[in-house]
Parts: structure tokens; sequence; C-alpha cells
């Protein structure tokens, strides 16, 4: 809990902005964890590719499903004949690589965006159409269409909402709030929902047991704002997306609990990762 210097109401710490009186509250800079990957540009880059990749999958399985899982995710690699499709992709990324270091354009940093981003969208893949059985989550293939999308020609709300598949899951949600009853609409301005004066409401989802809206969680095009039972209100832009992971049947978000349900929670990782990156560049 935080004051606000004008007018010292008490707010959620990630709070932007004073509900009571407007006034912008300070934001602290984020302090991302990045996946670090590095090679060695005189040995042999795709062996060196090839291995990290493997690294990537263990923090994956680990980060969002269960790591006593990573054997059978590792042998479904070589059974689906998957491998073949990595050791294509890593060949083409060691070739760009040598291109970038001959013509001094190899920065560690740059280099290490490339390899993350590449084992972001080939893990994605991996598991969408390999290993779904072993995740025990049915992730849409329509989620892949969004992997080499630029953050202005992606329809936000269409995305958020092929990711979670809340339809299946059974949640009371709204993305027409013409249509959304007045008394909930105004409970979760009050419980969960602050967002900027210029920022936009893409999608409502009433989790209350009494069907109230005063527990639930709402994206924004430049957040996530959500209240858990017995939790304060939350909120964390799409920018200071630091770090998210499964614990046990629910996930954390920058450290804070949310859950949608097992069987959604982990596609809102994916769509977590997802946005991280498209407001960062950085992956999940």
């Amino acid at each position: 809990m935080k004051r606000c210097p004008r007018c010292n109401t008490g707010l959620p710490i990630e709070a932007r902005f004073c509900w009571q009186c407007g006034a912008v509250q300070e934001e602290q800079a984020p302090h991302r964890k990045n996946a670090s990957y590095r090679v060695d540009l005189t040995g042999n880059l795709e062996a060196q590719l090839n291995e990290q990749f493997f690294q990537a999958l263990r923090e994956r399985i680990e980060k969002e499903h269960d790591s006593r899982l990573f054997p059978e995710f590792s042998e479904r690699l070589y059974t689906s004949g998957f491998r073949d499709a990595l050791s294509r992709r890593t060949s083409q990324l060691a070739e760009l690589i040598v291109e970038m270091s001959d013509s001094g354009e190899a920065n560690p940093r740059e280099v290490n965006a490339l390899i993350a981003d590449l084992f972001e969208d080939l893990l994605d893949l991996f598991i969408i159409q390999h290993a779904q059985d072993l995740a025990g989550v049915k992730f849409p293939q329509e989620i892949l269409k969004y992997q080499y999308a630029a953050r202005d020609s992606v329809p936000m709300q269409k995305m958020i909402l092929d990711f979670l598949q809340l339809g299946q899951e059974g949640e009371e949600f709204y993305t027409d709030f013409l249509l959304m009853p007045l008394d909930k609409l105004k409970q979760a301005g009050k419980s969960f929902l602050f967002p900027a004066k210029d920022e936009k409401i893409l999608l409502i989802a009433d989790q209350s047991v009494l069907g109230g809206c005063k527990e639930g969680f709402a994206f924004t095009n430049r957040a996530l704002y959500w209240k858990a039972p017995l939790q304060k209100a939350r909120y964390v832009p799409f920018t200071q997306i630091l770090d998210f992971r499964r614990e046990g049947d629910w996930i954390t978000i920058n450290s804070y609990f949310f859950n949608l349900s097992p069987a959604a929670n982990p596609r809102m990782l994916r769509l977590l990762s997802r946005l991280q990156r498209l407001f960062s560049g950085s992956p999940g």
C-alpha cells in the first residue's frame, strides 16, 4: 500500500494514478528477468544453439508446467521429428549470427534477443503441435499466428480472446460494455479496474461468487487489472511484466497471486509472454 502525495488516499503499490483525485503516481522502472544465452563466435554455433534450446525447454517446463516432466518432453522432441525442424532453424540463426559478426553488428544484447525470440517461438510450436498431452492443457493453434506480428498490427482484444479461450472455461466476461449490467461495470470500477482516461478497456471478466464483479480481471490496451478473493486489487502494465510462473494450481504475475483456472492458467502465461514481447521486445 502507498499514499497519494496529493490527497493521501491509500493506493495499491502498482497504481499509476489516484482514483480519488486523479493525480499521476510515480512509477518505478522495471527490472526484467531476461533469459541469457551466450555463444562463442569462434566455436560451433549450431551445436551451441541446439544445446541451449534444451536449456530453454527445461526452463519453460519448470516455469509453466511440471519440472518432473522434462525427460518426457525431451524424448518427445526426438520421437515427434521436431528435432529436424529445430536443427534447420538453429542452422539459419547460426548463419545470421556469423553474418552479423563479420559486419561488426553482433553485439551480445542483440544476439541474445535473437536467440531468445527464436527459442520462445520454437517452444510454442513444439508444445502446441507435438506435446499438448504432456503439458496437460489445450493450447489453441490460433495463437501461433501472433508469433511474428508487430504490435501496431495486432488486434489486441481478439488476441487476448484467442489465447484465453474464456468461452471454454465458462467464465462470465464482457467485451461489449453496452451489454454489461451497469451495476457490474460500476462495481468493477470500484473494486479493481482503474484505467487512465485515454486507456481503452478490452475485456472484463467477473469472477465473484455471487456475480457482482467485486472480484475478477480486466484487460485494457495497456495493462492487466485484477482482484482475487481476499487479495488487494492489482495492476500490471504490459511494459512492466517482469516475471510470471506457475505455482501449484495458480500462477503469479510479478509475484502477485492470480488464478483463472488450472486449465486456463497456462494459456494466461503464454499470453503474458506474448504481451511482454510485444511491449518490450523481450521474451518471457
